[in-house]
């Protein structure tokens, strides 16, 4: 479907002869990349990665220009107030401008804070011959029309209109001079019983001599905002929980947000997001080393499982030598997957069989099968058993190998904008059905070369290497359970059960939006608020 979408928006940017704007994060540019082809790269693997677009088709795309990039957050790459030369900021200025100038006319916006672009002029680094357009305060005679044409009734507003005034009251015209909070104003008193439509706020209380500031008018509106969407939407959730549950992922992002006194947070090598709430980048809000290792314990548990089948089904005495190789395979996948900080997230897609990547996976497991069932064959006939090996390399090796061709073919990287809440299930059930592949390739193989009453040691020895070996390619969604179970009543941070459909509610009741394979706050305001005044 995204791909639908993304390809009729570019045939009408053809018909219209303009680009198709794709919204980038500045803090993902690369910026050890050569300047020229910097943002050209990085515009072509967000296409790839995130619209599932053939390479060849991105890089066709982007070299006709028919993407417009949009780079979001320039002023959120550097902590100093006076970047330098050598800063990232002015690092990815040099790449706009770098791609601005290349062998085709292209077309690029740019957003950052006024305070923060003009450091970087100071030192001598801005967009080349670009169009600056800054926002400023809505006015007041724009900001009452936008409420008289906004609510249902402008009577009940007269008194805030009246405040809005030229002279009048100055923190209620500061407060409301942003589309954001005249928008919020307008959602939260105009919200009306859905059964008796009567009002439940009045508008008045903006006028409060309590209200001086325009901060205070601010975090009054933002108060008023979980309640009113809860209820409106009729949300399963109470605003309490809604409220206690977004500040502290709203804590842990500003945790994460740099400043003067303290560098970018970083975990595993990667700088942690300070507005992206992706479910499986999530862990490191229960802390560093106790998801991991709740995950590395998960991981162990077939190799732990095995080792105890093999001990307790041995007679007279437990065979050491497999017990031990279960008890190495156990250590193996520990440290592993201990080791393993971010891991990709994966679903199963059917369309992946049509690509190239695809169909050479499903080759290379066909030949990989069919390399196991011919040496398979070959220990067979050296036993002495008189069975067709050709027979016995066919059946077992191209059974298994087709097997784990087929789910290594199906298997493909989710970046699925339309479905963050599903990112963390899909890679679970899809590194189950990877290691139930792997699991049956081997039972092909090692089956016929194994004695009869060997049988029930050997289908455990396959389900339960198939399971260590599919663990790893889900992992990313077991490091999503680990959060979870780390999360819980009892804990400092407390989160919901189904923590990806709560987001995803939130979604729907407009407090958050989505963002690639990822949530954010719907505003920045909202966020500090929820950091600063989490739930009672």
């Amino acid at each position: 479907m995204l791909v639908i979408e993304l390809i009729l928006a570019l045939l009408k940017g053809r018909a219209d002869n303009a680009p198709v704007p794709v919204r980038l994060s500045a803090a993902a540019l690369d910026t050890s990349r050569p300047p020229e082809t910097a943002v050209r790269e990085w515009l072509i693997g967000h296409l790839i990665q995130t619209y599932q677009v053939p390479k060849s088709s991105a890089r066709a795309l982007v070299a006709a220009r028919m993407v417009l990039p949009v780079i979001d957050g320039l002023d959120e790459m550097d902590t100093a107030k006076d970047p330098s030369y050598a800063s990232r900021g002015a690092q990815t200025v040099r790449a706009c401008n770098a791609y601005l100038d290349g062998a085709a006319k292209a077309s690029m916006v740019l957003t950052c804070r006024s305070r923060q672009y003009q450091a970087l002029e100071k030192s001598h680094e801005w967009v080349r011959e670009a169009a600056h357009v800054e926002l400023r305060p809505v006015g007041l005679p724009k900001a009452r029309a936008f409420l008289s044409e906004r609510v249902s009734d402008d009577s009940r507003w007269q008194s805030v209109l009246t405040a809005m005034r030229r002279g009048g009251n100055r923190p209620l015209a500061a407060a409301l001079s942003t589309p954001w909070r005249l928008t919020l104003a307008a959602m939260v008193y105009d919200q009306r019983d859905p059964e008796t439509g009567a009002y439940l706020r009045d508008p008045g209380e903006l006028t409060m001599a309590t209200l001086d500031t325009q901060h205070k008018i601010r975090d009054h509106l933002l108060s008023l905002l979980i309640p009113a969407v809860t209820t409106v939407n009729r949300s399963p959730y109470s605003a309490h929980h809604v409220h206690r549950w977004l500040s502290s992922l709203a804590r842990y992002l500003n945790a994460n947000t740099p400043t003067e006194s303290r560098p970018i947070r970083m975990v595993g090598g990667r700088p942690l997001s300070a507005y992206d709430l992706a479910l499986h980048e999530l862990w490191p809000l229960a802390g560093v080393r106790l998801p991991r290792a709740l995950t590395a314990i998960f991981s162990a548990l077939p190799s732990f499982a095995l080792g105890i089948y093999v001990y307790s089904t041995s007679s007279p005495r437990p065979e050491i030598t497999k017990i031990s190789v279960s008890i190495c395979f156990m250590l193996i996948q520990f440290c592993i997957t201990w080791t393993f900080f971010w891991p990709s997230t994966y679903k199963i897609r059917l369309p992946s069989l049509l690509t190239p990547t695809g169909r050479l996976r499903v080759t290379l497991g066909i030949a990989l099968g069919l390399i196991g069932g011919l040496a398979s064959a070959v220990l067979y006939k050296a036993t002495g058993d008189a069975l067709n090996w050709l027979t016995l390399t066919l059946g077992s090796g191209l059974g298994g190998g087709l097997s784990v061709g087929l789910i290594a073919g199906l298997m493909a990287r989710d970046y699925s904008p339309t479905r963050p809440h599903k990112v963390a299930g899909s890679s679970i059930v899809a590194g189950l059905a990877s290691g139930l592949a792997i699991g049956l390739m081997l039972l092909l193989i090692i089956l016929p070369t194994g004695k009869h009453e060997d049988l029930t040691t050997t289908l455990a020895v396959g389900l339960f290497a198939g399971l260590t070996l599919g663990f790893l390619r889900g992992l990313a969604g077991w490091r999503y359970v680990a959060l979870l179970l780390c999360t819980r009543r009892w804990n400092t941070e407390w989160l919901p059960w189904r923590l990806g459909i709560f987001l995803d509610r939130c979604y729907k009741m407009g407090l958050i939006r989505i963002a690639g394979s990822a949530y954010q706050f719907r505003h920045r305001e909202l966020q500090e608020y929820l950091a600063r005044l989490p739930a009672a």
